[in-house]
């Protein structure tokens, strides 16, 4: 249910992007935060919750980012700006930190190795489920009362939500934050926020600039500075000895190019459906559907095989989806027929329910079971790290930080090419280490669950 709360929020607020930007007469490059900023704030905190939970518990920070996540929709559906806007959703990003960090472990806590795979297929078949209904009612909620009405539908779900969290969760026995690694928490946030906002800002202050510059050394610096503090810390928020598993590793590169390419190729998609090809936002909305409607398929069917056959070819299958997808999406322009854009994105939700399935369950294998409830926040941390540099990537590729409303159909057509090559590229790498995980667990390992 958190899942569907989550997705939900996040596809209509992308079909409500180009609205956004109309009505504060943004760049899609400067709209984008609206959807990046939630994705930034699970990003920098995800490990951050992941340690938490092990004093406070994960029942207690679940509830708590409903809470909080309830507050963030107030904030956004009253926001008479922009920035504040952004400011809404950042609230929101902070609840879903909470209660996403700890959502695996919750979910998959209960069950065996073996029955790990089916246990995370049920999660990310919500995904598909939410991201799926999501379109369909947040396009005709924009057509019919504008884009602040995608703040509202969501709300009964979280409120239930949280409800039967509150009620149902196991009650776990508060623990003492006295060896809590603040320093790390504080590095892994600032740093990731830097190199995140110097990215963004490439297109509006160039990528030489002194702003710009600036960021991305002061991001290297802060995270050198973490990986160093890992090491130091009694309780670390990364246990850097999980990274020393070749599964954890290979399988953490893949979902991030896995996501990263879909990102970027995705998430300004909206702008090509409604300024090059003339559709509505409920229109575009109905072909948006269809990838999460076939994610779920994906992760459903992905999650058993994972167990059966392991990762590895499960994998592999879940990104030939992705490249055959994009590829398709390489043929458009403002001519095209909208059905292509359904077929494209329902062969990319497919594959990507197959990859996200089988790699995280493999990483969930992979790690002491003492160390769950990290590798259940570096899951969902990877995701938001690879979405958020996505969409800021297709954002920046979009357009040069002018008014979106300034542009003609076949201005839009070309630059948007320019967003599904870069798209293409990374899924195209992350097909190379989906293939290099395989050879390499198969061929020193020999098969296993996990791999």
């Amino acid at each position: 249910m958190c899942t569907l709360v989550f997705t939900m929020d996040g596809s209509m607020n992308i079909i409500a992007l180009p609205a956004i930007a109309s009505e504060f007469h943004a760049s899609p490059a400067g709209v984008v935060w609206v959807a990046v900023v939630l994705q930034f704030m699970i990003l920098g905190l995800a490990l951050p919750v992941g340690s938490l939970s092990t004093g406070l518990g994960r029942r207690r920070l679940f509830t708590i980012g409903l809470g909080v996540f309830l507050a963030g929709l107030a904030v956004s559906y009253l926001s008479p700006s922009l920035p504040a806007l952004i400011a809404g959703r950042a609230l929101q990003g902070l609840g879903c930190a909470l209660f996403l960090s700890t959502r695996n472990a919750i979910g998959m806590g209960g069950f065996p190795e073996e029955r790990r795979g089916m246990a995370l297929g049920v999660i990310i078949a919500a995904v598909g489920i939410g991201g799926g209904s999501g379109p369909l009612l947040g396009g005709q909620l924009v057509d019919a009362f504008g884009w602040r009405s995608v703040y509202v539908a969501v709300a009964p779900l979280a409120v239930t939500t949280t409800a039967l969290a509150f009620i149902f969760l196991r009650r776990e026995q508060r623990q003492p934050l006295a060896q809590f690694d603040f320093l790390g928490a504080f590095l892994v946030f600032v740093g990731l926020a830097s190199l995140v906002i110097a990215l963004n800002r490439t297109a509006d202050w160039g990528a030489t600039s002194a702003g710009v510059v600036g960021l991305a050394v002061a991001g290297v610096v802060m995270m050198a500075l973490f990986a160093w503090q890992q090491g130091r810390a009694t309780t670390p928020v990364l246990e850097l000895g999980i990274l020393r598993s070749p599964a954890v590793v290979l399988t953490s590169l893949a979902l991030v190019w896995q996501v990263m390419g879909q990102g970027t190729a995705t998430l300004v998609l909206p702008f090509f459906l409604v300024h090059a090809l003339g559709l509505s936002a409920g229109f575009s909305g109905i072909l948006f559907a269809t990838a999460p409607a076939c994610m779920f398929a994906g992760g459903t069917v992905a999650g058993r095989l994972s167990d059966r056959i392991g990762a590895g070819p499960v994998m592999i299958v879940g990104m030939i989806g992705q490249v055959a997808g994009v590829t398709i999406l390489l043929t458009l322009n403002e001519a095209s027929a909208p059905y292509l854009v359904a077929v494209a994105l329902a062969v990319m939700g497919l594959g990507s329910g197959f990859l996200q399935t089988a790699a995280g369950a493999a990483q969930m294998n992979a790690v002491p079971p003492a160390h769950i409830g990290m590798a259940s926040a570096l899951f969902i941390g990877l995701i938001m790290l690879a979405a958020t540099v996505g969409g800021t990537l297709g954002g920046i590729l979009l357009s040069s930080g002018t008014d979106i409303e300034t542009q003609t159909a076949a201005q839009v057509s070309a630059d948007y090419h320019r967003v599904a090559w870069a798209g293409t590229v990374i899924l195209l790498i992350g097909m190379a280490t989906s293939v290099y995980y395989w050879v390499w667990i198969h061929g020193r390992r020999g098969r296993t669950p996990a791999g």
